[in-house]
């Protein structure tokens, strides 16, 4: 639903919608029964503020998001990388 939000430009519900779907994920609950990653709806958030110019609130969600990437200096980074990818694609 927060993507059919920033699809529309309704940028305040897909914040709103988003940061529920985040809530539910914390507190162990699927928002829905696709699989979506928490990593998604990190990234979701930080294009919303960055669309409703709260560009602070965006960098927060983007400084998380690379918290989780796969850091290069380890010796298992490309298979890391690797399934970033495949994860983000869906492959």
């Amino acid at each position: 639903l927060a993507s059919i939000h920033w699809m529309t430009a309704e940028y305040d519900k897909c914040v709103t919608t988003a940061e529920q779907a985040l809530s539910q994920m914390d507190e162990g609950a699927s928002p829905t029964s696709l699989s979506i990653e928490y990593r998604d709806i990190q990234i979701l958030l930080a294009q919303a503020y960055y669309a409703l110019g709260d560009y602070d609130r965006s960098l927060e969600y983007l400084e998380q998001v690379a918290e989780q990437s796969p850091s290069p200096d380890s010796p298992t980074f490309a298979e890391d990388l690797l399934q970033a990818i495949e994860q983000i694609t869906g492959s």
